[in-house]
């Protein structure tokens, strides 16, 4: 059991980031996210109000940070262009009050109009999926026809744009697009716009019942880069990539190296690698909010509150949320969170 200690010395970390999901809708079919099977209701949503009163209570609370570390609220989803109104008013909010707002997208609904809306509105960070630099390879995996060329032109678009926002390429690494990875590394290197490439390792799809061995199961065997000698020599090249970079011109790969060598293991020894790690959301000082408002520190537990209820404040300082923090300090699940999204050194 984790000593009390720890758990209280974990509750004094203050907020370092969020992730704000507007909506769970998206317009794709993703293979390796099965969101899209999922019926969606966001009747019971916060209204702008009450979503802009609880962006208002991290004033008092969060530490905006400096240039380096400046506080972000990422606004996910689903598809957060989906709510194309919400998003536009809440990320002029968020920036006007300090915070990095950032957006996650499958890039389709990108038109030049709404991107100079959301640029003058004060986004600061703008993440694209591209899974690869073959059209055929990508609409496979997203399962729209044309969402590659989409991608594609609002990286073209953007350049007009010299400072903001930010543009990163986020791929995740699987047997599909495999033989690709490389080549789309060294293509983010060329592209002068685009600031960063996020790899992450592919997961059992979101919103499917978790299942022991689920890489071997039929319908997920033709995502699992099951090939161990080629999922090696492929993330050394990263590797080598990563290292092979200087001040002049670093590698764009944005995972640290250390990271990247933990893919390799996962891949390749993946049950007695996940037996091993441990969790370290708590100490990355995320959470995230979600459609109707509950307030997350670990997405696959009970929420600390709403925030219809509360400010962040008084939720995070909560004993339900030290309840929480007990609980996901004994946790021993495998799950995304330990090799992708907050991993840290």
């Amino acid at each position: 059991m984790p000593s009390e200690q720890n758990q209280n010395c974990l509750g004094k970390i203050k907020p370092k980031g969020c992730i704000l999901i507007l909506t769970l809708e998206c317009i794709f079919k993703c293979r390796m996210c099965h969101l899209w099977r999922v019926a969606k209701d966001d009747s019971n949503a916060p209204s702008i109000a009450q979503w802009k009163d609880f962006i208002s209570s991290f004033d008092d609370f969060v530490e905006k940070g400096d240039c380096e570390n400046k506080f972000t609220i990422t606004f996910g989803g689903g598809e957060p262009l989906l709510r194309e109104a919400e998003l536009l008013e809440l990320v002029g909010f968020s920036s006007k009050r300090g915070y990095w707002a950032s957006i996650a997208s499958n890039g389709y609904l990108f038109n030049p109009e709404l991107t100079r809306k959301l640029i003058d509105s004060g986004l600061h960070y703008l993440g694209l999926s591209l899974d690869s630099l073959h059209e055929k390879t990508h609409d496979s995996m997203r399962g729209v026809e044309g969402s590659h060329k989409k991608v594609l032109e609002i990286i073209e678009f953007l350049p007009g744009f010299k400072e903001r926002p930010v543009l990163a390429v986020n791929a995740i690494i699987m047997k599909p697009n495999l033989d690709g990875i490389l080549e789309l590394a060294r293509w983010v290197d060329g592209k002068e716009r685009i600031s960063s490439l996020l790899l992450q390792a592919l997961m059992q799809p979101f919103h499917d019942p978790t299942a022991e061995d689920w890489q071997k199961q039929g319908v997920y065997s033709g995502l699992w880069p099951d090939d161990a000698q080629k999922v090696k020599s492929v993330i050394d090249g990263l590797i080598e990539m990563k290292l092979s970079g200087d001040d002049n011109k670093p590698s764009k790969i944005s995972n640290p190296v250390s990271q990247l060598e933990t893919f390799r293991e996962y891949f390749t020894q993946q049950k007695s690698f996940l037996e091993k790690i441990k969790c370290r959301v708590l100490e990355s000082g995320f959470f995230s909010i979600s459609p109707n408002g509950d307030v997350n520190l670990c997405p696959f537990m009970d929420p600390i509150g709403n925030i219809k209820e509360a400010g962040i404040k008084q939720l995070w300082e909560s004993g339900r949320a030290e309840e929480i923090r007990g609980r996901m300090l004994s946790c021993r699940n495998a799950c995304h969170h330990l090799v992708n999204c907050w991993y840290e050194e």
